[in-house]
């Protein structure tokens, strides 16, 4: 609101900014929630796509921000995006998601990120409950790879295994499942 009255000396009249804030309230009612700012370039969106709210003057000035934009700014924003998109892409594999997963869930239990490469073996992990020093083993690995004895507990404390939550095409949980 207080951008459009910034912009109002712009807009013919007071009631044509309502209209405006209420097309971009309109537009994006979905994505918005009480309390959000919207941005000022929406605005910029709004009157460019064409609108008589504004004047002459307001128009041209405009529509050559447009111009700027379209001809010049977007081509290298996109080139840019299409670069971070290969080099993403070139990231995007196996190993890595394995590898971030392993970080991602070490960093919920709270353990040291260094100790992450252990878990692609056997993590001991240690912790108190009601005031007795306890133990557990924390394994991350994919389910459907590993022999039937990796299921098997021969110690006295727990095992919990973590399956991977992707897996190569064509399997997928519901034959992890029916392994167990």
């Amino acid at each position: 609101v207080e951008t459009l009255v910034v912009m109002s000396f712009a807009l013919q009249r007071e009631r044509t900014a309502l209209r405006v804030m209420l097309q971009i309230l309109v537009e994006q009612k979905n994505r918005l929630k009480l309390g959000d700012i919207v941005p000022a370039g929406d605005i910029f969106d709004v009157i460019s796509e064409g609108t008589d709210a504004v004047s002459d003057v307001v128009k041209r000035d405009f529509e050559k921000a447009k111009r700027l934009y379209e001809q010049k700014l977007r081509p290298v924003l996109e080139q840019q995006h299409k670069m971070r998109a290969e080099q993403a892409q070139a990231e995007d594999n196996d190993g890595n998601r394995r590898r971030k997963i392993r970080e991602v869930l070490f960093e919920e239990f709270g353990l040291p990120k260094e100790e992450a490469q252990q878990l692609f073996y056997r993590y001991r992990f240690r912790y108190r409950r009601r005031g007795t020093d306890r133990e557990c083993e924390l394994q991350y690995l994919n389910v459907r790879e590993q022999p039937f004895d990796t299921f098997k507990n021969k110690a006295e404390q727990w095992r919990v295994i973590i399956d991977f939550p992707f897996d190569q095409a064509p399997h997928g949980p519901r034959r992890e499942i029916s392994r167990l």
